[in-house]
């Protein structure tokens, strides 16, 4: 595993499923009363998940690979939830929030969190960034360098760009070549 974890609070909980594989991996949880739950057969490699604050959760579906280079950040009571058998390329951010305040003039913060959902069987291509209140559909495959910041509905296509937009409709993807 040669992975770091760090907890700082209480009611913490990490749950790995059977037949996961979890490689060089940093695992910071500064908050109370966060969730990690990894399903099976999942492969993940030199990342990071990074949980602060409370009630956070962060949830990967069975069957999903994660490469490296790859951060998972769930702040301020949000959710990464993560669909069954996605691909994820490396070098890709993931992120529920900013961990810093914007405001406007009269000093109301202009930046809160939000979850992100990924639906099942997307491939995300290298150096993508999924930011906060993100949603993409099943079956999506995501372009690389993306900036995802919006919710997608459309299922089987291809969204690429930044910001990133619908650019193929009707397409699924196999993890072989044929």
């Amino acid at each position: 595993m040669n992975s770091n974890i760090v907890f700082r609070g209480h009611g913490n909980v990490i749950s790995i499923a059977q037949n996961a594989k979890i490689e060089n991996y940093s695992i910071k949880i500064f908050g109370n009363n966060n969730n990690i739950s990894i399903g099976e057969n999942c492969q993940m490699k030199e990342g990071e998940f990074w949980i602060e604050d409370d009630n956070n959760e962060l949830i990967i579906g069975a069957r999903t690979t994660i490469q490296a280079n790859t951060q998972l950040a769930v702040i301020e009571g949000c959710k990464i939830i993560i669909g069954e058998d996605c691909m994820f390329s490396s070098d890709i951010v993931v992120r529920t929030g900013v961990s810093h305040s914007i405001i406007d003039a009269d000093n109301k913060r202009i930046n809160k969190s939000a979850d992100v959902h990924i639906g099942a069987h997307c491939w995300i291509g290298h150096r993508v960034m999924i930011m906060k209140g993100a949603a993409i559909p099943n079956n999506t495959i995501i372009g690389a360098g993306a900036i995802v910041n919006k919710q997608f509905e459309l299922e089987n296509t291809v969204i690429a760009g930044i910001p990133a937009r619908v650019i193929k409709e009707h397409v699924d993807w196999l993890r072989e070549r044929i």
